[in-house]
């Protein structure tokens, strides 16, 4: 009899599960599948597909049936329930790819499809699930446990969690402190510590982001705030006539609280909380928002663009990277928020903070290629360190012969001024050292107010892309560097940018389990309820900064990539004169990814000689301009031109779409340290609590509103608990405008060439 020891070891694992309650119904529910087998209606197809494991039938049947994806059988299970049941990792991803929902509880236990695989102990599976928005803390509809409360301590899935920042502050402290590991003590300290306060715990006033001694909270006990149920003080109670104070004084925590983008985040989501599930009214929490977001447009100078030197100028890069900060945190406390689950009940929120976010920062982008724009021709196309280069004598020159500065310094100089660091004199000159000074600058506000790895990644790719573009554009028009010496000159500039890119080498971290081939995100966000504008998506392409997975490349390589059309049109000045015959051309011209027939036409055209350089022949000219109409170039069909028909100038304004980070990658950034590991004074941190002293301040807000409210002229209809239930129609039927796509300044651009 032959012996196969994976089968032996399959069939001995499934028997093991088999003595488990919980997983023999699940065992009863298939059989029962089978009885039915191809008489029942498609659920059940589909949860026999399933079940079995049999991808190639599952895919063809899912499409007929794509609308049934989330409907039940008999026994109350989905499809996706099934496939995670009997871990078929392919059957699982191709229902969650076609729309099934990965939140959605079934009949049999209430359970989820994350508390599932959490319970039979399937990792790759959670980490699937997780990387398609399930919500690992949504508690059961029959009891009050999540999927991370099903995870057995010790085991790899709790270990999972607990490297992930999933696990409560409490939960991990106690596992490690305790001397006593049993379940039964864990569970008492879990009742005693966890989420039972009715008094709210505050973090001190004092917080600073860059302060690493952070690592406690000073006021109350230490524990944390519960996303998934509303508990006493864990929001923000406001009356609709004192709206517009409290957004005033969100605006004035800046000038308190330099630098910390999470209290006024903070207060944001916890007045959101608080219209949502108290007041239940989705006007108040639409229009809340839109309020806030205007306010922050307005403070941040991107409502419609700038259009002159002098407003641009005037931007506060300190300023518009806080509500950046801010607006990463409201958006990180929505998506982690299960009690009120906000983006499925209020789709349109999420478009609204796209288009605030990609407006403010293309508006931070924007201020930094202002400076950079007073730099670019001194400091990167004018500045020239290899020796007598101004001395190089050309054909087209008027004068041949130059009154040439007779200088020779000694050898035993040279090794002087090697020695010795340059002179005040000297370093107050233009130089790229100030070009990736400005960059550095905007490494650090980014990093000051902790903007998370993607947002940060994108900001950093737009002023590079603005940079390497606004450079191409300049070298390709202006005549005078269109010669090897100086194109030379040109790439060692570039070089030092390059340098600075390999030295801040930031790379988001990306979970092992993302391929980039999630179609479905971010739409996943909203339940697919509506198409998102102005987002990016996994489209399979890394190289194109339209698709998602492009920001998770190495700052380096997105430079490179950047930087990529100005690289290669130096390349072709430096070898455009040693070009023999129209086979050297077509290679060259092949080799390039990113440059035109028309723009190696303009430079050949225009290059300037020296005395004794070769010309380029007339039959390359010929040539050229034979391929002009060829759809062959560029072979990159993601670059953005000025004119799509010219093909010429690159459009330096172009804006991509805001590529947003799922809920298991925030989590781990603000809950782990820089290798993964669970770190309690990082997740502490970024809670979105607040000092007493500001819950003083909001309270005192409140209670003017209670004063008025006491007078019998202002009569008002209240709950059992107090609460307004009369929304003033001002604010809760209001039609705030919504947020417009960020302006791309192509027009009236003062620097445009």
């Amino acid at each position: 009899m032959e012996l196969d020891p994976w089968k032996a070891l399959k069939q001995a694992s499934s028997l093991v599960s088999s003595t488990d309650i919980n997983y023999s119904k699940i065992l009863a529910a298939k059989k029962s599948l089978e009885l039915i087998g191809g008489k029942g209606d498609p659920i059940t197809t589909l949860c026999l597909l399933a079940s079995n494991g049999d991808l190639a039938k599952l895919a063809s049947f899912v499409k007929e049936n794509r609308h049934r994806l989330n409907d039940l059988d008999k026994s109350g299970l989905s499809p996706l329930v099934f496939a995670i049941c009997f871990n078929h990792q392919d059957c699982m991803n191709l229902l969650i790819s076609s729309g099934a929902d990965v939140n959605q509880e079934d009949l049999l236990l209430g359970w989820t499809p994350v508390m599932w695989a959490t319970y039979l102990s399937y990792q790759p599976l959670v980490t699937d699930l997780l990387s398609a928005g399930a919500d690992p803390l949504k508690k059961s509809s029959k009891g009050t446990s999540c999927a991370v409360d099903l995870a057995t301590p010790g085991s790899e899935m709790f270990n999972y969690y607990q490297t992930h920042g999933l696990l409560s502050n409490s939960h991990a402290t106690d596992l490690v402190q305790s001397d006593d590991n049993s379940l039964h003590s864990l569970s008492n300290d879990l009742e005693d510590k966890s989420f039972s306060r009715e008094d709210t715990l505050y973090k001190s006033s004092n917080f600073n982001p860059a302060d690493e001694n952070l690592d406690v909270l000073v006021s109350g006990k230490d524990e944390l705030f519960d996303f998934s149920v509303i508990l006493p003080g864990q929001y923000v109670q406001f009356f609709d006539e004192n709206i517009p104070q409290l957004i005033d004084y969100i605006f004035s925590l800046p000038e308190k609280y330099s630098h910390n983008t999470v209290y006024p985040a903070a207060i944001i989501y916890q007045c959101l909380r608080y219209a949502s599930s108290k007041l239940e009214s989705s006007g108040l929490v639409l229009n809340f928002l839109r309020l806030f977001l205007t306010r922050v447009r307005t403070f941040s100078n991107s409502t419609g663009g700038i259009t002159t030197l002098e407003d641009a100028n005037n931007l506060d890069i300190l300023q518009i990277s806080y509500w950046l900060s801010v607006l990463n945190f409201v958006y990180y406390y929505l998506l982690k928020d299960g009690a009120c689950q906000f983006f499925v009940k209020y789709p349109q929120l999420l478009q609204e903070l796209v288009d605030c976010i990609q407006a403010v920062q293309s508006q931070l982008a924007f201020s930094i290629n202002y400076k950079l724009s007073l730099l670019v021709d001194e400091c990167m196309l004018n500045y020239h360190s290899v020796p007598d280069l101004d001395n190089v004598v050309f054909k087209s020159d008027w004068k041949l012969f130059k009154n040439r500065k007779n200088i020779h310094k000694s050898t035993y100089e040279e090794i002087i001024e090697m020695l010795y660091p340059p002179s005040a004199k000297e370093q107050m000159k233009p130089s790229p050292i100030k070009v990736i000074q400005t960059l550095g600058a905007l490494m650090y506000v980014l990093d000051l107010h902790n903007v998370n790895e993607l947002m940060k990644q994108q900001t950093l790719s737009q002023v590079l892309y603005w940079l390497g573009s606004t450079m191409f554009n300049k070298v390709l028009s202006t005549k005078k560097y269109h010669t090897r010496l100086v194109a030379m000159q040109i790439r060692l500039n570039i070089s030092t940018v390059e340098d600075w890119l390999r030295t801040n080498n930031l790379k988001p971290h990306k979970i092992q389990s993302m391929t980039f081939q999630d179609e479905g995100f971010p739409e996943s966000i909203v339940d697919n309820q509506i198409s998102l504008r102005n987002v990016t998506r996994f489209k399979g392409q890394p190289n194109n900064s339209d698709d998602s997975s492009f920001y998770y490349s190495n700052l380096f390589s997105i430079g490179k990539h950047m930087l990529l059309p100005l690289i290669e049109l130096l390349q072709f000045i430096q070898v455009a004169s040693s070009l023999g015959d129209e086979d050297m051309l077509k290679k060259t011209l092949d080799s390039f990814k990113t440059l035109t027939p028309v723009q190696l036409l303009k430079i050949s055209k225009s290059y300037k000689y020296e005395i004794e350089e070769q010309r380029i022949d007339k039959k390359l000219i010929v040539f050229l301009k034979s391929i002009l109409d060829s759809t062959d170039y560029p072979r990159d069909k993601n670059i953005h031109f000025k004119s799509s028909e010219e093909k010429l100038f690159l459009n330096e304004n172009y804006i991509s779409g805001v590529v947003l980070p799922n809920l298991l990658e925030l989590t781990r950034l603000y809950s782990c340290d820089d290798h993964g590991n669970f770190n309690d004074g990082i997740f502490s941190r970024f809670q979105p609590t607040l000092p007493l002293e500001i819950e003083d301040d909001l309270f005192n807000i409140a209670e003017q509103e209670r004063d008025t409210e006491n007078d019998p002229k202002n009569e008002r209809d209240y709950d059992t608990e107090g609460n307004n239930v009369q929304i003033n129609e001002v604010f809760s039927d209001l039609q705030m405008p919504t947020s417009a796509v960020h302006k791309t300044w192509e027009e009236d651009n003062p620097w445009a060439s």
